[in-house]
């Protein structure tokens, strides 16, 4: 299998997306997905997760995954650094979950997040810079989301990388240690 690995810059990056696929990638911020319409199928270290309308995925941290349309899809995509809102760092850091979830089962204060997440990306053009009363305002929203996903989630304690293959291993290795000699 062919695997990349996405080297992103910025803190966050949140757009709207139709009929989205994705080849398998890998890189170190989370991914959150959620599904507005239609149907996606998530891969996330080997296992399929088809997503329906009302569902959303949370992707750790360095997990190898990709995106696939079955036949259209509209979502919701925030890419964020693990302590882009500083509270979850540690959920993100030495954790592993089950990563769908139901947006039915999140609270009301969440819906009102997501709804200002989506507002939110008619502030920017997709693919320029995030102006920085944007970015705030989406990490208010964003907390409120993670606070409700994450209540939702079992996490389980892992071992950093220890379940990983060699190929993604080398990749976040190289990744933390490229300016050294």
């Amino acid at each position: 299998m062919s695997i990349f690995y996405q080297s992103r810059s910025e803190r966050i990056r949140f757009f709207l997306s139709e009929d989205n696929t994705y080849e398998p990638h890998i890189h170190r911020q989370a991914e959150l997905i959620l599904m507005l319409r239609g149907s996606l199928t998530v891969t996330v270290e080997k296992q399929e997760y088809p997503l329906r309308e009302g569902d959303g995925i949370l992707i750790f941290p360095n997990r190898l995954h990709s995106l696939k349309t079955d036949e259209s899809s509209r979502i919701l995509l925030c890419i964020f650094d693990s302590d882009f809102c500083h509270s979850f760092r540690r959920f993100f850091l030495d954790n592993a979950a089950e990563p769908v979830f139901s947006m039915s089962g999140l609270s009301s204060h969440s819906h009102i997040a997501i709804k200002g997440l989506i507002s939110l990306t008619d502030e920017f053009p997709r693919g320029t810079a995030i102006p920085e009363n944007v970015i705030l305002r989406s990490q208010g929203y964003l907390t409120l989301l993670l606070t409700d996903i994450f209540s939702s989630l079992a996490l389980r304690h892992t071992e950093e990388h220890s379940d990983l293959e060699l190929e993604q291993q080398l990749l976040l290795y190289i990744d933390s240690h490229y300016t050294e000699n």
